[in-house]
């Protein structure tokens, strides 16, 4: 019965060490992008809108209208690289779904940041390299 028990218990341990090693960083520039856009996916706003820091970051009522009207369908990280002192830029494609109701292609880089000790997709009117 020890035997048994032990064994049970040795691969309950090692399964949690795998899965606690194998999920993403929350501290990961990519993971806050990833986080960002399946907010915008499902149209979690308040969840979205919160990981925005900046000086350009629209009014939350301007922002919430562009993500209704705009329905990201998928997105792909294609590349993320350092863009200063603790920050990345990270270039996304990703789909918007059109009126007519097909999708439309789209890219963009965000520049995600340490504010506060917190990564944040960062706002800003700032020339990054």
């Amino acid at each position: 019965m020890k035997g048994k028990l032990f064994v049970l218990l040795a691969t309950l341990l090692s399964t949690v060490i795998v899965l606690v090693g194998c999920s993403p960083p929350e501290d990961d520039p990519e993971n806050i992008v990833r986080q960002y856009f399946e907010a915008i996916i499902s149209k979690d706003i308040d969840v979205a809108y919160d990981m925005l820091k900046g000086s350009y970051v629209p009014e939350k009522e301007r922002f919430k209208a562009s993500i209704e009207r705009h329905s990201v369908t998928e997105y792909k990280i294609v590349d993320s690289k350092p863009a200063g002192n603790e920050k990345y830029a990270v270039h996304i494609q990703f789909k918007i779904r059109g009126k007519q109701g097909k999708d439309i292609s789209n890219e963009t880089t965000l520049i995600v940041g340490k504010t506060d000790s917190k990564w944040s997709i960062l706002f800003e009117n700032t020339p990054h390299q």
